[in-house]
């Protein structure tokens, strides 16, 4: 089958992405924040700007690809999960960082990816509050970032200096007891703490080294990343570590990582353990 995923394909999932940040930041700059809790393992909360966002995102995927299902979060913890047996199929988070955005930190973000064969091979994560964006696909060789109303920019990762690493750190889940023992690996120059996939991005564009993240709210088991000898890593949450990831593998670093385990999401109560980080050698 010829390839359909183009470089206007990639395009289009950026301009959807901005559109649902649109919509957003209404929500988050009025008055007041409403949320409820789900019925999942962690009572993750949800607010109106993520099912509006994704009420929006859906119709416009579909538009684009009708050949390709959507696994998008608020719908999927509704119940409602497309057969993926296919291999193909869009992987949606329309509000990262919730916790974030109710908070009123403009630290949240828009994730849509594409994952083929349990393998993410394009992605997009958009940032409405700050007007960042950053999008990447293996299958056409690029990545880079649109940093508010600056031309496009081709982004890469810096070197790393195991003696003067700088490190991210989530926002909410930062501290535990496994993540002292892996930084004592490392001479640690700096400490950034951030929300959502923003995390990701600092990576992706050479502001930061690694993001180690240990806790229970992994739903997907993935391979380690290359260059993390005998350890087992994955990503910080499905949707959240999936997205970036083309963004990463692009720039070497993730690159082969395969989400093995990737389908088994559609099991109800599956968990995998915890240890979890977005970093590669």
């Amino acid at each position: 089958m010829q390839e359909w995923v183009t470089p206007a394909v990639l395009a289009q999932v950026a301009q959807i992405c901005r559109d649902a940040g649109a919509i957003i930041m209404p929500y988050f700059d009025a008055e007041g924040m409403a949320f409820d809790n789900k019925d999942d393992a962690r009572k993750s909360q949800v607010t109106e700007a993520d099912t509006a966002a994704e009420d929006m995102i859906l119709p416009a995927l579909r538009a684009l690809a009708p050949h390709v299902p959507i696994v998008a979060e608020e719908a999927a913890a509704a119940g409602d999960i497309p057969d993926v047996s296919g291999g193909e199929f869009w992987l949606v988070d329309p509000l990262d960082g919730t916790k974030e955005f109710i908070k009123k930190i403009p630290e949240f973000t828009v994730n849509i990816g594409l994952i083929r064969n349990g393998k993410p091979v394009l992605g997009v994560v958009y940032s409405p509050a700050s007007n960042h964006l950053y999008a990447g696909s293996t299958i056409l060789g690029t990545a880079y970032k649109e940093i508010d109303t600056a031309p496009q920019e081709p982004i890469s990762v810096r070197k790393i200096d195991p003696a003067a690493i700088t490190i991210c750190l989530s926002r909410t889940y930062g501290g535990s007891v496994e993540l002292t023992t892996f930084l004592e690996r490392f001479t640690v120059k700096k400490q950034v703490d951030a929300g959502s996939s923003i995390k990701f991005c600092l990576l992706a564009r050479g502001e930061a080294d690694v993001y180690p993240r240990y806790g229970g709210s992994c739903r997907i088991e993935c391979r380690r990343w290359p260059g993390m000898r005998n350890q087992r890593w994955s990503g910080a949450g499905l949707w959240q570590a999936s997205v970036p990831q083309p963004i990463l593998c692009r720039l070497g670093r993730g690159r082969d990582q395969r989400c093995l385990s990737l389908l088994h999401q559609l099991k109800p109560g599956w968990l995998m353990p915890p240890n979890c980080c977005g970093r590669a050698a």
